[in-house]
Formats: C-alpha cells, structure tokens, sequence
C-alpha cells in the first residue's frame, strides 16, 4: 500500500521562511512575507499549496482541431517552453512550488 505524501518537515522540502523573496520586492510585499512567516496558519496554507503542486508534472499536449480533445505533441516550440521549467539545478517539482509560493504571498513569481 503506498503512504500519503508528507508535507511536514523532514520530507526534504523547504519551509516558505526558508526561501529568500526576490530582490526586487515593493513594501508590501516584505510585510506579506514577514506575515506569512509570523501567521502560523497563513505559512501552513501556503506550504500546503505549494508542496501540492511540486506534486504536478508538467507535459505539452495540444488541442486536436475541430474538437475538445488533447493530444500529446512533439512540437519543438512547445517542448522548449517545458524546458524552461526545468531549472539548471533542482528538479522541477521544487521550481513548481517556489513559483507558487511567491504567486501566493506576493503575486508573483
């Protein structure tokens, strides 16, 4: 039988006070990280979140013509724009929820 996931610490995840905010934040957005460090509940909804996604995968399909149905693709275009989801270093489940993280507090990312 195969365990639910574990979003607690331990399970080799990052905390979202573990993560540097980018740079280029307004005010706002340092009071928004600064609440969600303090906010118990706030930092547990948006860890939630995010480590739901890094469960994602990420694939290209497109719309078959005429209909509402998708199909795989091996269009080069595409599979580039997948690519760059896949950071130099890491994986991209980790990219998928630092990305979530920072659209979650700060509306960006």
């Amino acid at each position: 039988m195969k365990s639910a996931p574990s979003f607690g610490t331990g399970d080799g995840l990052s905390q979202v006070k573990d993560l540097q905010p980018p740079a280029y934040r307004d005010n706002w957005q340092n009071d928004a990280y600064s609440y969600t460090e303090a906010i118990g509940e706030l930092g547990y909804a948006v860890n939630l979140k995010a480590n739901t996604l890094a469960e994602c995968r990420l694939f290209v399909e497109k719309r078959k013509p005429g209909t509402d149905e998708w199909e795989y693709t091996d269009d080069p275009r595409a599979l580039r724009v997948l690519r760059a989801f896949q950071p130099p270093q890491g994986e991209q489940p980790e990219l998928l929820r630092q990305a979530a993280i920072h659209h979650e507090i700060a509306g960006e990312s």
